[in-house]
């Protein structure tokens, strides 16, 4: 994807690329975008693991475009329809952790010392 963006530099304005889980239990693997997102989307470079239901869903979005109000827009339709994400890589700084993650966090670093505001999480010491 990175280098499709690479040689494609006067269509594609950035990557948006998220992990996403499917429930186990899904039958149709197919994920769908809203029309009014697709029409920003300038190539759809996915892969997965098998038989896990995990997919690196991966979107280049065309030149011109606000790629972070896409890629919003993408996790708010994604959320809307039970997947989770991110579903490998752990949240970080860019997504907001969960309460019982948050808890797990708080539970592990009770000062919050080690990596304050992971998970969009409070970066005062101690979780203030």
């Amino acid at each position: 994807t990175v280098r499709y963006r690479a040689v494609h530099s006067e269509r594609v304005e950035n990557i948006v690329a998220l992990d996403i889980a499917m429930p186990r239990n899904a039958l149709d693997w197919r994920e769908s975008l809203p029309a009014d997102v697709e029409q920003f989307i300038e190539r759809r470079i996915p892969c997965g693991h098998f038989l896990c239901h995990v997919f690196h869903c991966e979107y280049a979005v065309k030149k011109g475009s606000d790629w972070m109000d896409i890629e919003h827009k993408i996790i708010a339709h994604l959320e809307e329809q039970g997947l989770e994400f991110p579903s490998e890589h752990n949240v970080g700084h860019l997504y907001k952790a969960k309460p019982v993650l948050a808890d797990f966090y708080r539970s592990l670093d009770p000062t919050n010392t080690m990596n304050p505001g992971i998970g969009q999480t409070s970066k005062r010491l101690p979780w203030q």
